[in-house]
Order: structure tokens, then sequence, then C-alpha cells
């Protein structure tokens, strides 16, 4: 059993550290929902999100910036290659083909 720690008024359950890795499927499943925020947010949102992470990356090590953009990139191409751009690195090696869009 994990621990738990409150932020405001939500709990959240921290697993104990051995099974902190995240699974295949609930990664996927997070890239879903943040690729469909990042599609329903107007476009002047976008661009604000996009500063704050590329703001926030921007002393990061190039290996985790890289990992983060690969990540941005699942979630949709557009909102990875807004950070990537923002960060100025090259990351077309990680360029899916498609967001990750729920399977009917």
């Amino acid at each position: 059993m994990g621990r738990s720690e409150t932020y405001g008024s939500t709990t959240a359950l921290i697993p104990p550290s051995s099974s902190r890795s995240v699974q295949p499927d609930r990664f996927l499943e997070r890239c879903l929902v943040l690729g469909n925020l990042f599609r329903l947010m107007k476009p002047d949102a976008n661009k604000r999100l996009i500063a704050n992470i590329v703001g926030s990356l921007s002393n990061a090590p190039k290996n985790i910036q890289e990992r983060q953009v690969g990540h941005f990139l699942k979630a949709d191409p557009a909102y990875g290659r807004g950070v990537d751009e923002g960060l100025a690195i090259n990351v077309e090696h990680l360029v899916p083909q498609e967001p990750v869009l729920a399977s009917d």
C-alpha cells in the first residue's frame, strides 16, 4: 500500500516506489487525454501553454527535453512540434505519423 498526499481538496494515492513505473496502456491513455485537451483549447491558449512548457524545460538537460517532446508528440504532433521549436532542438526522429486517438 502506498502513502497519500493532499493537494488542496484533492488526495492522491502515491504508490510504493517499487511500483512507480507507468504501465504502457496507462501512458497511452494519458497521451490521449492530453492530446484531446490540447485539441479542444483555443489557438492562443495552446501558444501560452507551449510557451510555459518551453520556459520550464529551457534549463533541463537535452535528453530530458527530447524525452518530454516525445511525450508531447504522442499526445498531438502540433503540441510536440511547438515545444520542439520553442526549445530549438531537433527531434524529427521522434515524430509519430498520427496522434494517439481512442479506438472505436
